[in-house]
Protein backbone atom coordinates (compact mmCIF):
# COMPACT_ATOMS: atom_id res chain seq x y z
CA UNK A 1 0.00 0.00 0.00
CA UNK A 2 1.39 3.38 -1.04
CA UNK A 3 2.41 5.73 1.77
CA UNK A 4 0.14 8.78 2.16
CA UNK A 5 1.91 11.91 0.99
CA UNK A 6 1.96 14.85 3.41
CA UNK A 7 1.57 18.50 2.47
CA UNK A 8 2.63 20.97 5.15
CA UNK A 9 0.67 24.22 5.54
CA UNK A 10 2.25 27.15 7.41
CA UNK A 11 0.16 30.11 8.59
CA UNK A 12 0.00 32.91 11.14
CA UNK A 13 -2.69 35.49 10.34
CA UNK A 14 -6.41 34.94 9.85
CA UNK A 15 -6.24 36.49 6.37
CA UNK A 16 -3.72 33.86 5.33
CA UNK A 17 -5.78 31.11 6.95
CA UNK A 18 -8.89 32.20 5.04
CA UNK A 19 -6.95 31.59 1.82
CA UNK A 20 -5.18 28.36 2.79
CA UNK A 21 -8.10 26.51 4.37
CA UNK A 22 -9.90 25.85 1.09
CA UNK A 23 -6.66 24.67 -0.52
CA UNK A 24 -6.11 22.24 2.36
CA UNK A 25 -9.67 20.94 2.01
CA UNK A 26 -9.30 20.29 -1.72
CA UNK A 27 -5.90 18.63 -1.33
CA UNK A 28 -7.24 16.52 1.53
CA UNK A 29 -10.09 15.36 -0.68
CA UNK A 30 -7.50 14.46 -3.33
CA UNK A 31 -5.93 11.97 -0.89
CA UNK A 32 -3.10 13.97 0.65
CA UNK A 33 -2.56 14.19 4.40
CA UNK A 34 -2.60 17.79 5.59
CA UNK A 35 -0.32 18.90 8.43
CA UNK A 36 -0.64 22.39 9.90
CA UNK A 37 2.07 24.38 11.66
CA UNK A 38 0.60 27.62 12.96
CA UNK A 39 1.04 30.58 15.26
CA UNK A 40 -0.74 33.89 15.88
CA UNK A 41 -4.49 34.25 15.51
CA UNK A 42 -4.53 31.47 12.91
CA UNK A 43 -3.23 29.06 15.54
CA UNK A 44 -6.08 29.96 17.90
CA UNK A 45 -8.65 29.71 15.11
CA UNK A 46 -7.48 26.26 14.03
CA UNK A 47 -7.29 25.02 17.62
CA UNK A 48 -10.80 26.28 18.41
CA UNK A 49 -12.08 24.49 15.31
CA UNK A 50 -10.55 21.23 16.51
CA UNK A 51 -7.91 21.09 13.77
CA UNK A 52 -4.68 19.39 14.92
CA UNK A 53 -1.59 21.64 14.90
CA UNK A 54 2.00 20.43 14.85
CA UNK A 55 3.39 20.82 18.36
CA UNK A 56 -0.03 21.66 19.78
CA UNK A 57 -0.44 24.98 21.56
CA UNK A 58 2.83 26.53 22.80
CA UNK A 59 3.59 26.53 26.51
CA UNK A 60 3.87 29.74 28.51
CA UNK A 61 7.21 31.40 27.86
CA UNK A 62 7.61 29.87 24.39
CA UNK A 63 5.57 32.48 22.49
CA UNK A 64 5.13 36.26 22.37
CA UNK A 65 2.09 37.34 24.37
CA UNK A 66 1.18 40.21 22.03
CA UNK A 67 1.64 38.66 18.57
CA UNK A 68 1.30 34.99 19.65
CA UNK A 69 4.36 34.18 17.55
CA UNK A 70 5.87 30.94 18.81
CA UNK A 71 9.53 30.03 19.36
CA UNK A 72 9.17 26.38 20.34
CA UNK A 73 9.39 24.94 16.82
CA UNK A 74 12.69 24.35 15.04
CA UNK A 75 11.91 24.23 11.29
CA UNK A 76 14.57 21.67 10.39
CA UNK A 77 13.55 19.23 13.12
CA UNK A 78 9.89 19.74 12.26
CA UNK A 79 10.55 19.03 8.56
CA UNK A 80 12.48 15.87 9.51
CA UNK A 81 9.50 14.67 11.50
CA UNK A 82 6.74 15.61 9.03
CA UNK A 83 8.68 14.77 5.84
CA UNK A 84 6.33 16.68 3.48
CA UNK A 85 6.30 16.33 -0.29
CA UNK A 86 5.35 20.02 -0.55
CA UNK A 87 5.09 23.11 1.63
CA UNK A 88 2.36 25.74 1.25
CA UNK A 89 2.64 28.99 3.18
CA UNK A 90 1.12 32.42 3.57
CA UNK A 91 3.25 35.37 4.71
CA UNK A 92 1.98 37.38 7.68
CA UNK A 93 3.05 40.52 9.55
CA UNK A 94 5.22 40.40 11.57
CA UNK A 95 6.69 37.32 9.97
CA UNK A 96 8.32 34.45 11.83
CA UNK A 97 7.56 30.75 11.24
CA UNK A 98 6.20 31.32 7.72
CA UNK A 99 9.56 32.79 6.72
CA UNK A 100 11.74 30.30 8.59
CA UNK A 101 9.88 27.17 7.46
CA UNK A 102 9.85 28.35 3.82
CA UNK A 103 13.60 29.00 3.91
CA UNK A 104 14.33 25.65 5.56
CA UNK A 105 12.12 23.78 3.07
CA UNK A 106 13.71 25.45 0.05
CA UNK A 107 17.22 24.69 1.31
CA UNK A 108 16.21 21.02 1.37
CA UNK A 109 14.81 21.22 -2.15
CA UNK A 110 11.21 20.73 -1.03
CA UNK A 111 8.82 22.25 -3.59
CA UNK A 112 7.33 25.25 -1.84
CA UNK A 113 4.45 27.53 -2.78
CA UNK A 114 3.86 30.93 -1.21
CA UNK A 115 0.19 31.87 -1.58
CA UNK A 116 -0.56 35.59 -1.73
CA UNK A 117 -3.45 36.80 0.40
CA UNK A 118 -2.65 40.50 -0.16
CA UNK A 119 -0.77 42.38 -2.85
CA UNK A 120 2.96 42.13 -2.17
CA UNK A 121 2.56 39.70 0.75
CA UNK A 122 4.83 37.16 -0.99
CA UNK A 123 7.76 39.54 -0.47
CA UNK A 124 7.57 39.52 3.33
CA UNK A 125 10.09 36.66 3.61
CA UNK A 126 12.72 39.18 2.43
CA UNK A 127 15.03 36.80 0.59
CA UNK A 128 18.64 37.89 0.05
CA UNK A 129 21.00 37.65 -2.94
CA UNK A 130 22.77 34.71 -1.23
CA UNK A 131 19.55 32.68 -1.12
CA UNK A 132 20.27 30.64 -4.23
CA UNK A 133 17.80 27.96 -3.11
CA UNK A 134 14.76 29.88 -4.40
CA UNK A 135 14.73 27.76 -7.56
CA UNK A 136 12.22 25.43 -5.82
CA UNK A 137 9.90 28.33 -5.01
CA UNK A 138 6.56 29.08 -6.64
CA UNK A 139 4.45 32.13 -5.84
CA UNK A 140 0.78 32.73 -6.59
CA UNK A 141 -0.34 36.25 -7.48
CA UNK A 142 -3.70 37.97 -7.14
CA UNK A 143 -3.45 39.93 -10.39
CA UNK A 144 -1.03 41.67 -12.74
CA UNK A 145 -0.21 44.29 -10.09
CA UNK A 146 0.88 41.51 -7.73
CA UNK A 147 2.93 39.86 -10.50
CA UNK A 148 4.82 43.12 -11.06
CA UNK A 149 5.42 43.59 -7.32
CA UNK A 150 6.82 40.07 -6.93
CA UNK A 151 9.01 40.34 -10.04
CA UNK A 152 10.38 43.70 -8.97
CA UNK A 153 11.04 42.50 -5.42
CA UNK A 154 13.11 39.49 -6.49
CA UNK A 155 14.99 41.60 -9.03
CA UNK A 156 15.89 44.07 -6.25
CA UNK A 157 17.21 41.12 -4.20
CA UNK A 158 19.35 40.19 -7.23
CA UNK A 159 17.66 36.80 -7.38
CA UNK A 160 16.08 34.88 -10.26
CA UNK A 161 12.37 35.61 -10.45
CA UNK A 162 10.51 32.51 -9.18
CA UNK A 163 7.69 30.84 -11.01
CA UNK A 164 4.70 33.18 -10.63
CA UNK A 165 1.17 31.92 -11.28
CA UNK A 166 -1.57 34.55 -11.59
CA UNK A 167 -4.51 32.78 -9.95
CA UNK A 168 -6.67 35.23 -8.03
CA UNK A 169 -7.50 34.43 -4.41
CA UNK A 170 -9.71 31.75 -2.82
CA UNK A 171 -10.81 34.44 -0.37
CA UNK A 172 -12.87 35.97 -3.17
CA UNK A 173 -14.29 32.75 -4.64
CA UNK A 174 -17.46 33.05 -2.57
CA UNK A 175 -18.31 36.33 -4.28
CA UNK A 176 -18.61 34.70 -7.70
CA UNK A 177 -22.27 33.78 -7.42
CA UNK A 178 -24.16 34.11 -4.18
CA UNK A 179 -25.62 37.08 -2.34
CA UNK A 180 -24.59 37.88 1.21
CA UNK A 181 -27.31 36.87 3.67
CA UNK A 182 -28.19 39.97 5.68
CA UNK A 183 -27.83 39.93 9.44
CA UNK A 184 -31.28 40.89 10.77
CA UNK A 185 -30.01 42.92 13.70
CA UNK A 186 -27.53 44.92 11.64
CA UNK A 187 -30.03 45.42 8.83
CA UNK A 188 -32.73 46.54 11.27
CA UNK A 189 -30.45 49.07 12.96
CA UNK A 190 -28.99 50.35 9.66
CA UNK A 191 -32.18 50.56 7.59
CA UNK A 192 -33.44 53.95 8.90
CA UNK A 193 -30.12 55.59 8.02
CA UNK A 194 -29.55 56.70 4.40
CA UNK A 195 -25.79 56.83 5.00
CA UNK A 196 -23.99 53.98 6.76
CA UNK A 197 -20.20 54.13 7.11
CA UNK A 198 -18.45 50.81 7.78
CA UNK A 199 -14.98 51.60 9.12
CA UNK A 200 -12.51 48.71 9.14
CA UNK A 201 -9.41 49.35 11.23
CA UNK A 202 -5.93 48.06 10.57
CA UNK A 203 -2.68 49.21 12.20
CA UNK A 204 -1.80 52.53 13.81
CA UNK A 205 -2.82 54.33 10.60
CA UNK A 206 -6.42 53.54 11.61
CA UNK A 207 -6.34 56.72 13.69
CA UNK A 208 -6.35 58.83 10.52
CA UNK A 209 -9.27 57.27 8.68
CA UNK A 210 -11.32 56.55 11.80
CA UNK A 211 -11.24 60.22 12.75
CA UNK A 212 -11.67 61.40 9.16
CA UNK A 213 -14.62 59.14 8.40
CA UNK A 214 -16.44 60.07 11.60
CA UNK A 215 -15.90 63.75 10.75
CA UNK A 216 -17.54 63.07 7.37
CA UNK A 217 -20.42 61.27 9.09
CA UNK A 218 -20.80 64.16 11.56
CA UNK A 219 -21.60 66.53 8.68
CA UNK A 220 -24.91 64.67 8.24
CA UNK A 221 -27.85 64.49 10.62
CA UNK A 222 -28.77 60.95 9.58
CA UNK A 223 -25.61 58.84 9.53
CA UNK A 224 -24.61 55.59 11.23
CA UNK A 225 -21.07 54.24 11.65
CA UNK A 226 -20.26 50.55 12.04
CA UNK A 227 -16.81 50.36 13.61
CA UNK A 228 -14.55 47.29 13.40
CA UNK A 229 -11.08 47.57 14.94
CA UNK A 230 -8.29 45.00 14.61
CA UNK A 231 -7.99 42.92 17.82
CA UNK A 232 -4.20 42.81 17.63
CA UNK A 233 -3.98 46.60 17.79
CA UNK A 234 -6.89 46.99 20.19
CA UNK A 235 -4.70 45.09 22.64
CA UNK A 236 -2.29 48.04 22.62
CA UNK A 237 -3.58 50.41 25.34
CA UNK A 238 -2.36 53.64 23.72
CA UNK A 239 -4.06 52.93 20.40
CA UNK A 240 -7.16 51.46 22.02
CA UNK A 241 -7.68 54.52 24.24
CA UNK A 242 -7.09 56.94 21.37
CA UNK A 243 -9.59 55.14 19.13
CA UNK A 244 -12.23 54.93 21.85
CA UNK A 245 -11.85 58.66 22.52
CA UNK A 246 -12.27 59.37 18.80
CA UNK A 247 -15.51 57.38 18.70
CA UNK A 248 -16.84 58.94 21.89
CA UNK A 249 -16.18 62.46 20.59
CA UNK A 250 -18.27 61.88 17.45
CA UNK A 251 -21.93 62.85 17.40
CA UNK A 252 -22.66 60.04 14.91
CA UNK A 253 -24.39 56.95 16.25
CA UNK A 254 -21.79 54.14 16.30
CA UNK A 255 -22.43 50.41 16.18
CA UNK A 256 -19.54 48.19 17.27
CA UNK A 257 -19.12 45.08 15.15
CA UNK A 258 -18.91 41.70 16.89
CA UNK A 259 -18.94 38.00 16.11
CA UNK A 260 -22.74 37.91 15.79
CA UNK A 261 -22.49 39.49 12.34
CA UNK A 262 -19.79 38.78 9.75
CA UNK A 263 -17.78 41.53 8.11
CA UNK A 264 -19.56 40.82 4.84
CA UNK A 265 -22.98 41.11 6.50
CA UNK A 266 -22.01 44.52 7.87
CA UNK A 267 -20.77 45.53 4.42
CA UNK A 268 -24.06 44.46 2.84
CA UNK A 269 -25.95 46.90 5.08
CA UNK A 270 -23.51 49.78 4.50
CA UNK A 271 -23.28 52.64 2.04
CA UNK A 272 -19.51 52.99 2.31
CA UNK A 273 -16.63 50.77 3.43
CA UNK A 274 -13.69 52.87 4.55
CA UNK A 275 -10.19 51.61 5.30
CA UNK A 276 -6.59 52.31 4.39
CA UNK A 277 -5.26 49.37 2.38
CA UNK A 278 -7.30 46.43 3.68
CA UNK A 279 -8.61 43.58 1.49
CA UNK A 280 -11.98 44.85 2.70
CA UNK A 281 -11.62 47.45 -0.05
CA UNK A 282 -11.70 44.57 -2.54
CA UNK A 283 -14.48 42.62 -0.84
CA UNK A 284 -16.72 45.68 -0.54
CA UNK A 285 -16.75 46.16 -4.30
CA UNK A 286 -17.61 42.48 -4.81
CA UNK A 287 -20.62 42.38 -2.48
CA UNK A 288 -23.34 41.22 -4.91
CA UNK A 289 -26.29 42.74 -3.03
CA UNK A 290 -28.04 45.54 -4.91
CA UNK A 291 -27.51 48.07 -2.12
CA UNK A 292 -23.91 47.10 -1.43
CA UNK A 293 -21.27 49.69 -0.54
CA UNK A 294 -18.70 51.83 -2.32
CA UNK A 295 -15.12 51.22 -1.16
CA UNK A 296 -13.14 54.26 -0.01
CA UNK A 297 -9.38 54.20 0.59
CA UNK A 298 -8.37 56.96 3.03
CA UNK A 299 -4.85 57.75 1.80
CA UNK A 300 -3.31 59.85 4.54
CA UNK A 301 0.48 60.14 4.69
CA UNK A 302 0.68 57.52 7.45
CA UNK A 303 -1.64 55.13 5.59
CA UNK A 304 0.54 55.38 2.48
CA UNK A 305 3.68 54.73 4.54
CA UNK A 306 2.12 51.62 6.07
CA UNK A 307 0.81 50.49 2.67
CA UNK A 308 4.27 50.86 1.17
CA UNK A 309 5.73 48.69 3.96
CA UNK A 310 3.02 46.02 3.91
CA UNK A 311 2.21 45.74 0.19
CA UNK A 312 5.62 45.51 -1.41
CA UNK A 313 6.06 49.20 -2.24
CA UNK A 314 2.54 50.11 -3.35
CA UNK A 315 1.48 53.73 -2.79
CA UNK A 316 -2.02 53.40 -4.28
CA UNK A 317 -4.35 50.53 -3.41
CA UNK A 318 -5.03 48.35 -6.52
CA UNK A 319 -8.81 48.77 -6.43
CA UNK A 320 -8.26 52.51 -6.83
CA UNK A 321 -6.06 51.77 -9.87
CA UNK A 322 -8.88 49.65 -11.32
CA UNK A 323 -11.51 52.32 -10.71
CA UNK A 324 -13.19 50.07 -8.14
CA UNK A 325 -12.55 52.25 -5.07
CA UNK A 326 -12.27 55.97 -4.46
CA UNK A 327 -9.18 57.47 -2.85
CA UNK A 328 -9.58 60.43 -0.49
CA UNK A 329 -7.37 62.15 2.06
CA UNK A 330 -9.72 64.70 3.65
CA UNK A 331 -13.29 65.32 4.72
CA UNK A 332 -13.71 67.83 1.89
CA UNK A 333 -12.47 65.41 -0.75
CA UNK A 334 -14.80 62.69 0.52
CA UNK A 335 -17.82 64.99 0.27
CA UNK A 336 -16.80 66.19 -3.20
CA UNK A 337 -15.84 62.89 -4.88
CA UNK A 338 -17.81 60.04 -3.27
CA UNK A 339 -21.33 59.62 -4.74
CA UNK A 340 -24.41 59.88 -2.53
CA UNK A 341 -26.35 56.65 -1.84
CA UNK A 342 -29.45 56.22 -3.99
CA UNK A 343 -28.10 58.27 -6.90
CA UNK A 344 -27.37 57.04 -10.39
CA UNK A 345 -23.70 57.94 -9.90
CA UNK A 346 -23.61 55.62 -6.86
CA UNK A 347 -25.22 52.73 -8.76
CA UNK A 348 -23.01 53.24 -11.82
CA UNK A 349 -19.85 53.26 -9.73
CA UNK A 350 -20.93 50.07 -7.96
CA UNK A 351 -21.54 48.29 -11.27
CA UNK A 352 -18.26 49.50 -12.73
CA UNK A 353 -16.31 48.42 -9.64
CA UNK A 354 -17.82 44.95 -9.53
CA UNK A 355 -17.19 44.30 -13.23
CA UNK A 356 -13.61 45.59 -13.05
CA UNK A 357 -12.64 43.39 -10.10
CA UNK A 358 -14.29 40.26 -11.44
CA UNK A 359 -12.06 40.60 -14.51
CA UNK A 360 -8.83 41.95 -13.03
CA UNK A 361 -8.81 39.73 -9.91
CA UNK A 362 -10.10 36.56 -11.61
CA UNK A 363 -13.21 36.36 -9.41
CA UNK A 364 -14.91 33.37 -11.04
CA UNK A 365 -15.17 30.96 -8.11
CA UNK A 366 -12.23 28.81 -9.25
CA UNK A 367 -9.12 30.46 -7.75
CA UNK A 368 -8.68 27.67 -5.19
CA UNK A 369 -8.80 25.05 -7.92
CA UNK A 370 -6.18 26.94 -9.95
CA UNK A 371 -3.84 27.18 -6.95
CA UNK A 372 -4.25 23.49 -6.06
CA UNK A 373 -3.42 22.56 -9.66
CA UNK A 374 -0.35 24.80 -9.54
CA UNK A 375 0.82 23.26 -6.21
CA UNK A 376 0.50 19.74 -7.58
CA UNK A 377 2.22 20.58 -10.84
CA UNK A 378 5.07 22.37 -9.07
CA UNK A 379 5.62 19.44 -6.67
CA UNK A 380 4.91 16.83 -9.35
CA UNK A 381 2.40 15.03 -7.12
Amino acid sequence: MAETKIILFVVKDVGGLNVLRELARLLGEAGFKIEWVAEGLAMETLHNAGTPIFGGLPLKGTFAADTKMRFDIEPDKMLDQVNPVAVVASQGVPINLERDVVRAALKRGIPTTIVSDMHGSALRAKFMSTDTFVDRLQVTALDFVDVELISTGFSMWDLPIPKIVETGSPAFDSFAAKRVELNRTVARVASPFPRVFHILGQDDSTSDFLAGTLQVADTFEDALAIVALHPKFLAMPELCNAWLNTVRSSKTMCLWSNAKATTHQCMASSSYVVSGYSTALIEAALIPNELGPIAVSWASTLVMERMFEALGGLMTFPTVIYGAAIEVDSVEQFRETVPEPGTRAFRDFRAQARDALRTKLHVDGHAAERIVAAIRQHAEI
